[in-house]
């Protein structure tokens, strides 16, 4: 589902997506909203349905653990690493490759003066 996306945003700075192909990076963006929201509706179904089986919390609890656990987990990688040292690597990644833009100015009126 996210292929198309990935392609199209990968090295990409996030002000950049729409330069190549304006109209068709919003196509792609409305048809990956439209799956994902498909999805969600059965992902709930189906989380709905086996969360209906439980007769109590006791029950209902290691799997309200699992559960957040897999979400909190979650990647957003199409094929993420399977180990420690590669999700590490992964995410070290992620954080160099985005930069600091700083739009402020150090010219503004009184920056050359300390008050005390």
């Amino acid at each position: 589902m996210m292929d198309v996306n990935e392609g199209r945003t990968r090295h990409l700075d996030a002000r950049n997506v729409h330069v190549s192909d304006p109209q068709g990076f919003e196509d792609a963006l409305a048809d990956l909203c439209r799956k994902v929201r498909a999805l969600q509706v059965k992902e709930d179904a189906q989380i709905l349905a086996v969360d209906g089986q439980f007769s109590s919390s006791e029950e209902r609890d290691p799997f309200t653990s699992d559960l957040d656990h897999a979400i909190a987990h979650a990647s957003q990688r199409l094929h993420p690493p399977r180990t420690a040292i590669g999700r590490a690597l992964s995410n070290l990644s992620v954080k160099l490759d985005r930069n600091v833009h700083d739009v402020s100015t150090p010219q503004y009126p009184g920056a050359d003066t300390t008050q005390l």
